[in-house]
C-alpha cells in the first residue's frame, strides 16, 4: 500500500481520464454513510456486497442490505486458508471476485438475518479463541522441538488445528456460531441468489509493481509521503498503472462501481487511516481536479469500510498501487 505526488510537468497525462465528471452515489444503499469494518480485516466482503448491492439497485430497481460478515465468515474464516504459519496470527484477506464467485454461486445472507454488528462481536470471540490456541499449541511444539526428525519435519500442532477446523462437523458448528441459526440463514442466502444468479463478475489482476517501480527508481519506500512527492516517481506510477486505469474507465462509463485492491503502505493522502498492508475499497466516480495547476489530471472517488468520515480520494498517478479490480455486471447494464 503506498504512493502520492505533485507537479504537473512530468505527468504522462494531465488531461481528465473520462470526458466527464462520473459520480454513482445513488446505487448505494446508504447513500454516504460507509459502513466500517473496525479492526477485522473483512474490507474484501464489505467491497463485494457493495458491488453485489448496487448491481441489485441497476438490475431490480431496489436496495437490499446484505450481509458482510456471512460473505466473510464462508469465505475465509471457515478456509483452511484462514490458519497461517505464523504463531498466534490468521489470515482474514481474500480476493474480492473470490467472494463474489461464492456470492454468485450460493447466494449472500441478508442484514435482516446475518446483521454484521452482531457477526463481528462473534467473530471477534472466535478470531481471539483461534489465535490463543494457535500461539499456546506454537509454545508446545518449541518446547518438544527435540522431537523433529533428521529430515526436519514434524507433525505441526498448529496445522493439526487448522484440520481439525475444517471437518464438516467443526465447520457447521462455527458457522452456526458465526453466522445464525441455518433455518433462517439458508433460505435466506437462496433467495438472495436467486436475485443476483444471472450477475457476472468482471475482474482483472495487475502485476506487483509498487515495490518493483520503488525498486527500479532505487526509492526507499519507507519514505511514504516524500515519494510520492517526487514528480518522476507519480510520472511512471501513472504510466505503469495504465492498465489498471483503463479497466476502472471502462466500468465507470459503463456505470458500474468498481473494487480495487491496493497498497497502503506509505499512503498519507488518507491521513491516519493510512498505513501498512493491502486494502480494498470502491471507486464510485471519477472528475478532473478543480485546481488544475496545482494536480491536473483525474481524482477517483472511493467508498472505503472505515466508518463515518472515510470517504476519500484517489489520484490516477497513484495507479501502480493497484494490483486487482473487480466489478459486477447485471444483465441490464448497457455494456
Amino acid at each position: 500500500m503506498r504512493l502520492l505526488a505533485c507537479l504537473v510537468l512530468l505527468l504522462a497525462s494531465p488531461s481528465p481520464l473520462l470526458a466527464k465528471e462520473v459520480l454513482l452515489t445513488e446505487q448505494f444503499i446508504d447513500g454516504d454513510d460507509a459502513r466500517d469494518q473496525k479492526d477485522i480485516g473483512a474490507c474484501h466482503a464489505y467491497a463485494a456486497v457493495a458491488l453485489l448491492e448496487t448491481g441489485i439497485y441497476r438490475q431490480h430497481g431496489r436496495k437490499l442490505a446484505l450481509s458482510e460478515f456471512d460473505l466473510f465468515s464462508r469465505g475465509k474464516v471457515l478456509r483452511p486458508e484462514y490458519y497461517t504459519d505464523t504463531p498466534g496470527k490468521v489470515s482474514e484477506g481474500n480476493p474480492v471476485a473470490e467472494d463474489l464467485a461464492l456470492a454468485l454461486k450460493e447466494g449472500v445472507a441478508t442484514q435482516a438475518i446475518v446483521p454484521s454488528d452482531r457477526a463481528k462481536a462473534r467473530y471477534r470471540k472466535y478470531r481471539d479463541r483461534d489465535k490463543a490456541v494457535l500461539k499456546a499449541l506454537d509454545d508446545q511444539d518449541s518446547q518438544d522441538g527435540w522431537l523433529v526428525t533428521a529430515a526436519d519435519y514434524i507433525w505441526n500442532l498448529g496445522s493439526g488445528w487448522a484440520d481439525e477446523q475444517s471437518k464438516p462437523e467443526h465447520r457447521a458448528s462455527a458457522e452456526r456460531y458465526l453466522t445464525g441459526d441455518p433455518k433462517a440463514v439458508v433460505p435466506d442466502r437462496a433467495k438472495v441468489h436467486g436475485i443476483i444468479k444471472d450477475f457476472t463478475v468482471l475482474s482483472q489482476e495487475f502485476p506487483d509493481r509498487y515495490y518493483a517501480l520503488a525498486k527500479k527508481l532505487k526509492t526507499a519506500t519507507e519514505a511514504g509521503q516524500e515519494i510520492a512527492e517526487d514528480p518522476v516517481w507519480r510520472k511512471e506510477c501513472l504510466s505503469w498503472g495504465a492498465d489498471a486505469l483503463a479497466f476502472i474507465k471502462a466500468q465507470l462509463e459503463a456505470g458500474r462501481p468498481v473494487a480495487v485492491s491496493l497498497y497502503l503502505f506509505g499512503f498519507k493522502d488518507w491521513g491516519d487511516i493510512g498505513g501498512n498492508g493491502n486494502h480494498a475499497v470502491i471507486i464510485y466516480g471519477a472528475g478532473s481536479e478543480p485546481d488544475k495547476d496545482k494536480d491536473p489530471g483525474t481524482k477517483f472517488f472511493v467508498r472505503n469500510s472505515w466508518g463515518e468520515g472515510s470517504w476519500v480520494f484517489l489520484r490516477d498517478y497513484e495507479a501502480c498501487r493497484i494490483y486487482g479490480a473487480a466489478s459486477v455486471k447485471v444483465p441490464k447494464d448497457a455494456r
